[in-house]
């Protein structure tokens, strides 16, 4: 009894109930938060989403203007705080926004850039694996 407890409790780990009683995965690293506080925390959250926003917009905004430079530097920057504050990196739309979010012309334009994001992060980890000497 206690071990089938323990394994649905385990099964919850990093999710809670939604107001609406439908279970949602934590997208943030808990690390990444200065604070316990849940109105900081909140607010933390919202500056993230901010984020995340002006950085797509950007994006896009270069990639229409063909500034490879600015787009290439902008990317590494995202790519940082990616792996710094998202649980899930898989470059999937469900690793950067929720599946709530209403924002449906951000959630096009996080489609649109993540795989140019993936290619970048791959080519970029490539030629870093290709620096290093070959282990004898």
């Amino acid at each position: 009894m206690k071990e089938n407890l323990k394994n649905l409790l385990d099964s919850f780990a990093g999710k809670t109930e939604s107001a609406k009683g439908k279970t949602k995965e934590h997208i943030y690293k808990k690390e990444y938060f200065t604070s316990d506080d849940a109105d900081k925390q909140k607010s933390e959250r919202e500056q993230i989403r901010k984020t995340i926003s002006k950085t797509f917009k950007s994006l896009n905004t270069y990639s229409l203007l063909a500034n490879k430079e600015k787009y290439n530097q902008l990317a590494d920057t995202f790519l940082n705080f990616y792996f710094a504050v998202f649980v899930k990196n898989d470059f999937s739309l469900n690793s950067i926004m929720s599946d709530n979010s209403q924002n449906i012309e951000l959630k096009d334009l996080v489609k649109k850039h993540l795989p140019n994001l993936q290619k970048r992060y791959e080519s970029t980890n490539k030629k870093d694996s290709e620096k290093q000497p070959k282990k004898k």
